[in-house]
């Protein structure tokens, strides 16, 4: 078992729409992704696909069309936004959401994770790894299904 991990809890509103059933495939693949700012409060992160941009057509109801499982910010805790049973909208395709669990890494693309960072990425990718058969580790980038 690997070692635990803090890890706070952020709701997922009633009637989100960026995630759903895998339909029964395996999880088997971890996406890193980077957030591009937003670098300190996961809630910030999850307000993006909850809340509607302030440019968006006065009847979009929700924020972008995305979402993934854990959000690691710069300082703090980790934060799981999507229960790992859901297929969150975190790749480019429903194939690929649907066998992965995504996660956000609060920093800009090329920029160094922070120490307390990496730790928390490391511990959380080791817990996935010991509750699923994970044959494929990648970032959003390099996964296409």
């Amino acid at each position: 078992m690997a070692d635990p991990i803090e890890i706070v809890e952020l709701d997922v509103p009633k009637g989100f729409p960026w995630g759903g059933s895998r339909n029964g495939t395996p999880i088997d693949t971890i996406v890193y992704h980077f957030t591009e700012g937003h670098r300190d409060d996961p809630r910030v992160v999850s307000e993006t696909w909850i809340k509607p941009s302030r440019d968006a057509p006065p009847d979009q109801k929700w924020g972008r069309r995305a979402s993934a499982h854990y959000i690691n910010p710069r300082n703090g805790l980790m934060a799981r936004f999507m229960p790992e049973e859901w297929a969150a909208w975190h790749c480019s395709s429903s194939e690929g959401n649907a066998r992965s669990i995504g996660i956000e890494n609060c920093a800009y693309l090329g920029e160094v994770l922070t120490p307390d960072q990496e730790a928390r990425l490391v511990a959380l990718t080791k817990d996935i790894m010991s509750r699923y058969k994970i044959i494929r580790i990648t970032g959003h980038r390099f996964i296409s299904g």
